[in-house]
């Protein structure tokens, strides 16, 4: 017997005399993970309107670890027919031109020594195409992502602060150029203090008790703040479900 969820779901909206029904459709495998979504338009609960089919990484390889929510492919199929909407490689390291390393990192900390780069199942994500537009990630043996890569060919590349423990940047380079590279530096908390720019202009950030960077005060007849990220709040490995980059 699998695990329990939620199969379908009925939208029904003005209930009574004029009512008019929605429908989603679901299915799950025995991990959790969603294979199938079904969506029916109102007044057709019978055949879908659309359906999006999930397909996930089987490897005993990556299954035997645990790994076993890594998303391959996703497709879409209406009355158009199917659209695949993307496609998603892992743990390809120098398999061509546009493949980087699995990269060493020693001095890591609290780190399995046995997960060294011999070991290539992990499960980062290393290869994504969604409608024709690719990009390459390369990681370290941490898992930290260090280098992104387009389809044309454009590198942007991190090297990890050793006052971090390696998984915040310490330098942001574009197209390998130095004299296009970023540097920044943290507090013990992992707080920015300070970003040095190509230019090598060199900048505190002011900071709220939260983290967040203040542009303007806020004064009786003036505009409010307005809020940015911070540098830490960047995502360090791309945005795919259930963070793929693994350990």
């Amino acid at each position: 017997m699998g695990n329990v969820y939620v199969g379908s779901v009925v939208t029904t909206q003005n209930p009574g005399a004029g009512q008019v029904q929605s429908k989603s459709v679901q299915a799950l495998d025995v991990y959790g993970n969603i294979t199938q979504s079904q969506l029916f338009a109102y007044g057709n609960l019978s055949a879908p309107a659309r359906t999006y089919n999930y397909t996930y990484l089987t490897d005993g390889n990556y299954t035997s670890r645990y790994i076993r929510n890594r998303v391959t492919q996703v497709t879409v199929t209406d009355a158009d027919g199917t659209t695949v909407l993307s496609t998603t490689g892992y743990d390809g390291y120098n398999v061509g031109p546009m493949w980087a390393v699995l990269k060493d990192r020693p001095g890591l900390t609290m780190h399995d020594a046995s997960y060294g780069t011999s070991l290539v199942y992990r499960g980062n994500a290393t290869s994504m195409v969604s409608l024709g537009d690719a990009k390459y990630v390369g990681y370290e043996i941490s898992g930290v992502a260090y280098q992104w890569r387009d389809g044309a060919g454009h590198t942007y590349t991190t090297d990890p602060a050793s006052t971090t423990n390696y998984p915040l940047p310490g330098v942001l380079t574009l197209g390998g150029n130095a004299n296009l590279a970023t540097s920044i530096t943290y507090a013990g908390s992992f707080a920015v203090t300070s970003v040095s720019g190509p230019t090598g202009r060199r900048r505190r950030p002011r900071t709220t008790p939260t983290g967040y960077r203040r542009r303007a005060r806020f004064r009786t007849g003036r505009r409010p703040p307005r809020w940015t990220l911070p540098l830490t709040a960047l995502p360090l490995s791309p945005n795919l479900p259930d963070e793929v980059a693994g350990h």
